[in-house]
């Protein structure tokens, strides 16, 4: 007998079929709990094949961004100890006057005018802040949107600036802990991890060539989760800020940073999410107009719809296929993505 989700379940094996990625995992749920969760695939695939399982933890990529130094950041502006609207220029001396007026809410947006996607192997991983900062500016701050991976190592940099302690601490004792998401972190253990290379890059090591050159916990990418931890962030998103008692943000600051403050740019930002509210989106097509998230290079995404109570977590490790075909990923997600809403509406009229 066919359950309501095994539309979703098709379209997951057939882009296993079609190499897109090795495996994926994939759980829906709402503020109350989970709905569905599966598993499908192989965590590795050469040398040898390796089943994935629910429990399996993958490279969540750029998701980190949104898991660590966005979240942190949110906590530290509730907290008074830092403000939106604050410059580097208030943190850092000895800056071109061009990176001088670039604020919190622009790395959080990626309207800073950091250059986007620029290899930073050979900087100074010491200062790499200061690196950052000190690159000409690839157009006037506050007038595109230009996703700048820079702009995030340096925000978290800032955030262990201002209160001396590693990003890596500031996200489990603010966000993980708080949430007993015990198999989330920088540093994986254990051996079901996800691969993510083609090459003999060992598992539980970083895909994004910055994050490894650097060597360090930072904002952009580098963090390791599972199924049912990030389906846990995102419940806490669904519920205002809180879950099971533990409180991380406030009602309002999840709908300021779900909100677009890019209207006129030619991409819908939130305050480190991207949003939907401006045509489709990245990842899906039939969700609301108020649903926001994040994804991965590696193949993750998470997608959270405030309007119909919905999330999605969709881990793959596509880039171990040695693919880098984000159009084929890209139309993926919103396939699966869109199979979800037809599976949790027939779960709606059945129930």
């Amino acid at each position: 007998m066919r359950s309501c989700f095994d539309t979703v379940i098709d379209v997951i094996h057939r882009a296993i079929d079609e190499q897109i990625f090795p495996c994926a995992n994939i759980e829906i749920g709402n503020s109350k709990g989970t709905l569905f969760r599966y598993s499908a695939g192989y965590r590795r695939i050469r040398p040898d094949k390796l089943k994935a399982d629910e429990e399996t933890i993958f490279d969540m990529a750029s998701v980190t961004k949104v898991m660590t130094a966005t979240t942190v950041t949110l906590i530290l502006v509730e907290k008074g100890i830092l403000a939106l609207s604050d410059k580097m220029g208030q943190f850092y001396d000895d800056i071109p006057d061009s990176s001088r007026d670039i604020t919190v809410k622009h790395l959080l947006t990626h309207t800073s005018g950091i250059p986007g996607y620029l290899s930073i192997v050979g900087k100074n991983r010491d200062k790499i802040d200061m690196e950052i900062l000190s690159l000409p500016p690839s157009y006037p701050k506050g007038t595109r949107v230009d996703y700048a991976c820079l702009g995030f190592i340096l925000l978290g940099r800032l955030l262990e600036r201002i209160t001396g302690k590693s990003l890596d601490k500031l996200a489990k004792d603010l966000i993980f802990e708080p949430l007993s998401m015990k198999n989330t972190g920088f540093s994986p253990k254990g051996e079901n991890i996800a691969s993510t290379a083609w090459d003999d890059t060992p598992i539980g090591v970083v895909n994004d060539y910055n994050a490894r050159y650097l060597g360090f916990p930072v904002g952009n990418a580098g963090l390791f989760s599972n199924l049912s931890d990030c389906a846990t962030f995102c419940r806490m998103l669904l519920n205002g800020g809180q879950l099971d008692g533990n409180r991380i943000l406030s009602k309002q600051t999840i709908l300021k940073a779900a909100t677009n403050h890019t209207p006129s740019m030619d991409e819908a930002r939130g305050l480190g999410f991207h949003m939907v509210s401006q045509g489709a989106g990245p990842v899906v097509e039939l969700f609301s107009e108020a649903a926001f998230g994040h994804t991965g290079w590696t193949g993750t995404s998470i997608v959270i719809d405030p309007c119909l109570d919905l999330y999605v977590v969709l881990l793959t490790n596509r880039t171990h296929f040695n693919n880098h075909d984000a159009d084929k990923m890209a139309r993926a997600r919103r396939l699966i993505h869109n199979a979800v809403i037809s599976s949790t509406d027939k779960l709606s009229r059945e129930s």
